[in-house]
């Protein structure tokens, strides 16, 4: 039987150092032995030599032995064996590691650990002795979790999930940035900016190429440290329900993805001076955000995020501008209001069903533009959109198409004709839009010239 040693916990410093230690050694850590713990000791040790690190570890382990150049030579080994070869220890009685709860040998610090206090601010203690229990390869796992971090508005950037293999994944992406800077002898680690962004765009890429069998999570980016006067500790939240969207959207039609990549390409900016960094701040590292990946990533910060998912579609998927029209498509709005805002599969195909009949029968079937122009340049609030629809319901019984008052509870989620209030009407009638822009121009594109000369007449 293999001898446990480092293991996944479900405590982020901890996960991410296993999966370092999993990534150098090439290997899942049910598989180590006791020669891969001194093989990655040895290359720890080695690494955190660097001068590009040195610095940057005074962030995970303020005034450690890995980074206090005041400290002896002798002390500094005494640390670093403490660190990496706890688990060489004898248990402490009576004491289990918070984070496996297999007896514990070492009591940790913040020069040990992240985000705990120092030793001499503790006053109280178990048995009058400060300090957290841990074991010594729970201990041994953090002390490899820098390497999973990017440096980001002058503090830590990495990642946890609860399910191994997706940590495992996203961890790698930033591990190799930091083997290419380190093997490339920088001699500083770049301060990036815009967190957010980062996180979405490394999941993106994460995405691309994880297996279908593996599983997803809801993921957590932890943009932490405690170096300076306290701690400071955030972080953003991506669900499993937009993780899934993201990788369903690759597999789609033609259509479909090159409506997702356009709201991603255009959605790039060039960074400018923060004026919200402080002076005595180090200066960042020019980098680009993506306002959607940023608008994506804020929503979740929200309680009510399934209902402020909402509004990402008027503000990237509907395209409201003549040169832009093309990327409107019902699809990709399904997909994502279904996957990330939960909202009911029968609503959106009645919107959509209504507007293709609101289009084929009298917009493209009977040259009635008014019906989209009308809708596009006014019908805003809801008592004018409501009038909308039962001037359309009219035309279309005028035609011999049925629009039922059924249909138009549903798509306006109201639960009978009394209601007077849809919270989300604005969203059907983007819905609406996106759709009719979509059919339109693919059968009938010279009908839009007339809805260009408006909107560029009202952008004037």
């Amino acid at each position: 039987m293999c001898h446990e040693t480092v293991k996944y916990t479900g405590e982020p410093f901890v996960d991410a150092g296993v999966a370092v230690m999993e990534h150098h050694l090439g290997k899942p850590c049910e598989d180590f032995k006791p020669e891969d713990l001194e093989k990655a000791a040895r290359w720890l040790i080695k690494i955190y030599e660097r001068k590009s690190l040195k610095g940057y570890l005074t962030i995970h382990f303020p005034n450690s032995g890995w980074c206090n150049a005041t400290i002896s030579k002798e002390k500094k080994a005494e640390y670093i064996n403490k660190v990496l070869q706890a688990y060489n220890f004898e248990p402490i009685s009576g004491r289990e590691c918070v984070y496996c709860h297999r007896p514990a040998q070492f009591l940790a610090d913040r020069q040990h650990i992240p985000m705990l206090t120092g030793a001499s601010t503790i006053i109280t203690s178990p048995g009058g002795v400060p300090g957290l229990p841990v074991c010594g390869y729970c201990l041994m796992a953090i002390q490899f979790y820098p390497l999973a971090t990017l440096k980001c508005q002058g503090k830590p950037l990495f990642w946890w999930t609860p399910e191994p293999d997706l940590t495992y994944s996203l961890t790698g992406e930033y591990f190799r940035e930091i083997e290419k800077l380190i093997d490339g002898g920088s001699d500083k680690l770049p301060n990036l900016s815009w967190p957010k962004t980062i996180l979405l765009d490394t999941a993106q890429k994460v995405l691309a190429s994880y297996g279908d069998d593996k599983p997803l999570a809801d993921c957590i980016g932890l943009h932490v440290t405690n170096y300076g006067a306290g701690p400071d500790y955030h972080q953003y939240r991506l669900p499993k329900e937009l993780l899934e969207f993201l990788k369903l959207v690759r597999v789609k039609d033609e259509a479909v993805r090159s409506a997702h990549t356009h709201i991603i390409e255009t959605a790039w900016v060039k960074d400018k001076n923060n004026k919200k960094q402080a002076k005595s701040q180090e200066k960042e590292t020019p980098s680009r955000r993506n306002k959607y990946f940023e608008a994506l990533v804020e929503v979740f910060e929200q309680a009510n995020w399934s209902e402020k998912t909402k509004e990402i579609v008027h503000n990237f998927y509907f395209h409201k501008k003549p040169e832009t029209f093309q990327y409107n498509n019902f699809a990709l709005c399904k997909l994502f209001l279904e996957k990330v805002a939960g909202m009911d599969k029968q609503r959106l195909e009645t919107i959509k069903r209504t507007a293709d009949q609101v289009t084929n029968t009298l917009i493209i079937g009977n040259n009635e533009t008014k019906w989209l122009n009308s809708l596009f340049n006014h019908e805003h609030s809801f008592s004018e959109f409501m009038r909308y629809l039962i001037r359309v319901q009219k035309r279309l019984a005028e035609k011999g198409q049925v629009l039922s008052l059924d249909d138009i509870l549903i798509m306006l989620d109201l639960s009978n004709e009394e209601d007077t209030v849809s919270k989300d009407f604005s969203l059907v009638r983007d819905l609406f839009l996106i759709r009719m822009l979509e059919l339109v121009g693919k059968n009938r594109k010279d009908m839009l010239n007339e809805l260009e000369l408006t909107s560029n007449t009202d952008a004037n």
